[in-house]
C-alpha cells in the first residue's frame, strides 16, 4: 500500500483492474517493513483501483491492512 501511495496520483487504465502484486516478507523485516513471527506472502490486487476507492471514500490508507 504504501509503495502505491508514495506515486503521484494518475487516471486509471484497463490494466490497473486486473494488476496483482506479489511480495513476500520475512521474519527479519527490513527498513521498510518490521520483522514478524513469520515469514510470510502478501498479494496486492488492483493496488491503482483500491488507491483510488480509498480516496473517494476518505479512508486512509493505513486502515486498508
Amino acid at each position: 500500500v504504501s509503495r502505491c501511495q508514495a506515486k503521484l496520483q494518475r487516471a486509471l487504465v484497463d490494466e490497473d483492474f486486473t494488476s496483482a502484486h506479489k511480495l513476500a516478507f520475512d521474519i527479519t523485516g527490513n527498513e521498510l517493513t518490521p520483522s514478524s513471527k513469520y515469514d510470510f506472502k502478501f498479494k496486492d490486487y488492483a493496488p491503482w483501483v483500491f488507491r483510488h476507492l480509498r480516496e473517494d471514500f476518505h479512508i486512509d490508507a493505513s486502515d486498508y491492512l
